[in-house]
């Protein structure tokens, strides 16, 4: 049973997810690509089918991660990302895959997963398991 504390907590965890600026909506996401690269609601469901990119919801708006894209790449998926998203869904919401995306992880050196992903995937998926067998025996 979740208490009154704890749901203020989680309210107020996240606000701080959302201001931390690395959230974008469809809108936002499709204004950011070019014309070559444009992004569609077909895109994102496709994305999101595949497990390439995952979503927050928050005011009855759905809101993906700025940090899952690769700018130099017209804001396609980061590659090999749904390795991480596949591992995390199995225990995670999306809520709890972002909050755990920009949590400092002793796995990676307290680092956060979203700083990292970009450079050091292979580091990212260890942490995603380790995460998931740390939830399913602890």
């Amino acid at each position: 049973m979740t208490t009154y504390t704890q749901q203020l907590e989680f309210q107020c965890a996240r606000r701080e997810v959302l201001r931390g600026g690395d959230w974008l909506s469809a809108d936002e996401l499709s204004a950011l690509a070019s014309p070559r690269d444009q992004i569609s609601e077909a895109n994102l469901s496709l994305w999101l089918r595949a497990d390439q990119i995952f979503f927050i919801r928050s005011g009855g708006t759905d809101y993906f991660p700025r940090y899952a894209l690769d700018a130099m790449h017209g804001y396609q998926p980061v590659p090999d990302l749904h390795f991480v998203i596949r591992i995390l869904k199995t225990m995670k919401n999306g809520w709890e895959m972002a909050f755990w995306f920009a949590s400092l992880n002793s796995y990676l050196g307290d680092q956060r997963p979203q700083d990292v992903l970009h450079h050091h995937m292979e580091r990212v998926i260890e942490a995603a398991r380790q995460e998931v067998l740390s939830i399913s025996h602890g």
